[in-house]
Parts: structure tokens; C-alpha cells; sequence
């Protein structure tokens, strides 16, 4: 278990159960709660780096923050431009990136789930915000990883080809998978590889993830074994 990464949620939509029983030691909530139900269809969640609240998207055009320890809402925004594709906590805790299927990333307070920031993003997947807000970072539908300045839309550096990337916490550097599922964190701005290495995996990688604390990095693959490695960065 990697404690910087402590909380995995998953959440459905449909119709309310009757009262599940005692949850087992260990578990925080149960799938099907009345508790934690994102109506309509949940598409995307997020956690927040200290593991309290958790966000989650989906088909209603809404956003809803919870409580982790006890899956309570605490509070919900609607966007009325289609579905929230997409959502991620910055390593502070102090903005939320919400991207919708308008083709915008909202930044929000997660206090109050009110929109800071409001930056045009064409045909981008999976995008994450720099600590700094200054930079943001995305894949195009044809496996193309960029990153922007937040503020012109302007291209920043060169990334290669690939399907997942994310920021480290600090905000130094970017780690990316390209097409051959080699793993590499590029330094910022000058793009060049700080360190590389293989995910084992001969169907590409899903996903890449990093944790709060820049300790730990998880990489996920499409493969039949749907496995995660999770790396010492060091």
C-alpha cells in the first residue's frame, strides 16, 4: 500500500437500494450507498491531495464534492454545456480543473465550487493544471500530449507522442508515456528527459498518476491484466 496515494473511489448511478449492512473493517462506503450517488451517469472523480473530499463528474453536467471519511455531499455545481469529461485536484489542493464536453476547462475553488478561471481548450483529454496555474497540460484524441500557457493558449514545449501525462508537484517537470510505453519526466521548460523507463505492457498505457508528496508515480496499462505499477520516483 502507498500511503501518499490513500483513497480509491468508485462511484454508480441508478436506483437507491435498501440500506446495505454493516460496512467490513476497513471499508469507508459501500457501492450503491444512498450516500454516494452522482446522479445520471458518474464519468470522472477526483481526489484531493490531503484524501478528505473527493469530486466526481458525469452526465449531468455537474460536478459534486463529497466527504471521503464519510461519503456525505458537501457540495455541487452545475455547468450547463454537457458532460464533465474530466477533473483533477492541482498537488495544493487549491484549484479544481473541470473539463467539460464544450470544449472549456473551468478552475474552481473547491470551497465553494465557484469558477476562478475559465481558459478555451479544443479537443483535449485528460488535462491537469500546473501548481502555479500558469501552464496546463493535455492528450488530443490522436495521442498528442501538449502543454499550453493557460493565459494565450500558446504552446510551451515539445512533448512526444503519447496517451497520458501529468505534472509533478511541484511543477518542475511533466511525465508523459509515449507510444512504445516508455515512461519519461521532462524537465520544464526545456523538455529535456530527467529520467526514462519501461511500463511492461505491449498495449500501451492508460494513464500516469503522481502522488502528492512527488515520492511515488502509478502507471497504468490497457492490457487484459488491467495492472498498475506504482514507482519509487527516485
Amino acid at each position: 500500500m502507498v500511503r501518499s496515494l490513500p483513497l480509491v473511489v468508485a462511484l454508480a448511478a441508478g436506483a437507491v437500494a435498501a440500506e446495505p449492512p454493516k460496512l467490513p473493517d476497513g471499508a469507508v462506503a459501500r457501492l450503491g450507498s444512498a450516500r454516494l450517488r452522482h446522479p445520471e451517469q458518474p464519468l470522472c472523480v477526483a481526489v484531493s491531495p490531503d484524501g478528505t473530499l473527493f469530486a466526481s463528474g458525469g452526465t449531468d453536467g455537474a460536478v459534486r464534492l463529497w466527504d471521503a471519511a464519510t461519503g456525505e455531499p458537501v457540495g455541487t455545481a452545475r455547468f450547463g454545456d454537457g458532460h464533465v469529461t474530466a477533473l483533477h485536484f492541482t498537488a495544493d489542493g487549491r484549484n479544481l480543473t473541470v473539463q467539460c464536453a464544450d470544449d472549456k476547462v473551468r478552475v474552481l475553488d473547491p470551497k465553494t465550487l465557484k469558477p476562478t478561471r475559465v481558459v478555451p481548450l479544443t479537443g483535449l483529454d485528460a488535462v491537469a493544471l500546473s501548481p502555479d496555474g500558469s501552464l496546463v497540460l493535455g492528450v488530443t484524441g490522436l495521442d498528442k500530449i501538449t502543454l499550453l500557457e493557460t493565459a494565450n493558449g500558446l504552446p510551451r514545449m515539445e512533448i512526444p507522442d503519447g496517451k497520458a501525462a501529468a505534472f509533478l508537484p511541484d511543477g518542475s517537470a511533466v511525465v508523459a508515456s509515449d507510444s512504445d510505453s516508455t515512461v519519461s519526466i521532462y524537465e520544464i521548460p526545456a523538455g529535456k528527459p530527467r529520467k526514462q523507463f519501461k511500463h511492461p505492457t505491449k498495449t500501451g498505457i492508460s494513464g500516469v498518476a503522481v502522488s502528492p508528496d512527488g515520492k511515488r508515480l502509478a502507471t497504468a496499462d490497457t492490457g487484459p491484466a488491467g495492472r498498475v505499477w506504482v514507482w519509487d520516483i527516485k
